[in-house]
């Protein structure tokens, strides 16, 4: 049989590779319901062609941690027969003895446990950079996700100062509102007012013009009176002027009167109303 010449490789994984080993243990066992030889070939796969690690018995088991050591040292057992049936290399050729054909066939393998060892070292290195650039990934998401909360903090504040001048408007459109209302009110009143003055005014030219005529009547009867008696006449000439004073001060009473009362009207209309 054969000697086969095993890679030189790492006995222990990193923190971070022990746990995704496990994670993956753990997809196999409770998901996958994988029995326990299928577990414990694939651990040694991924031990080996994943993190160029040899799988012994001791790592496997205490990875899986699924039977016993016996059952663990059978299955590593098998996974090894497996390797070294893949990695087995035969040179069949006319002419050749079968020595020399036996040791190119152990280069071969070694060229073949060489070649995964190096795969095997490329893969662990692109898969780090591959994390570097997903840690990356995941802190500029991070940023953007700070970005995003500050952005929303704003629009929440924006939107808290929108609902405040919103707030202030309606209060304001309550007040016009009731301004507006109240100034109805004191229109409705001075029109009132306008009518009752008016009314007084006319009240006042009526008596004016009643003033007049009865002057004027008086007046006539006083002169037919005067020609028929001198004396008397004279008398009554006194009499009627002081009359006409007395009329003409009735006169410019009604007229201060009317006046006064016009002054009183306006000023109740552009007096302040007391606030309810």
């Amino acid at each position: 049989m054969n000697k086969i010449v095993e890679p030189k490789s790492k006995y222990r994984l990193t923190l971070e590779q022990e746990k995704e080993v496990i994670n993956f243990i753990k997809l196999l066992r409770e998901e996958s319901k994988a029995p326990r030889k299928e577990v414990s070939i694939a651990v040694c796969k991924t031990l080996f062609f994943d993190y160029g690690i040899q799988p012994t018995i001791n790592l496997v088991y205490s990875l899986t941690k699924f039977g016993s050591m016996s059952d663990i040292g059978e299955d590593v057992k098998e996974f090894w027969e497996k390797v070294r049936t893949t990695a087995k290399v035969t040179i069949e050729a006319n002419g050749v003895p079968e020595d020399l054909q036996s040791t190119f066939g152990q280069q071969l393998s070694l060229l073949w446990f060489r070649a995964m060892e190096f795969a095997t070292q490329n893969f662990t290195q692109e898969k780090e950079r591959l994390g570097n650039e997903i840690s990356t990934l995941f802190n500029d998401l991070s940023q953007a996700k700070a970005v995003s909360l500050i952005f929303e903090n704003r629009a929440a504040v924006a939107e808290e100062k929108t609902n405040q001048v919103i707030e202030t408007l309606t209060k304001a459109e309550q007040v016009a509102h009731d301004f507006k209302t109240e100034a109805r009110v004191i229109i409705e009143q001075l029109k009132n007012n306008n009518t009752e003055l008016q009314k007084q005014l006319n009240d006042l030219k009526n008596d004016l013009i009643d003033a007049r005529k009865q002057f004027s009547d008086d007046l006539s009867a006083e002169r037919k009176l005067r020609f028929d008696n001198e004396a008397y006449a004279k008398d009554e000439r006194s009499r009627l002027l002081k009359q006409v004073d007395d009329t003409r001060q009735f006169y410019e009473k009604l007229i201060k009167d009317k006046d006064e009362a016009l002054k009183a009207s306006r000023a109740s209309q552009f007096a302040p109303t007391n606030a309810k």
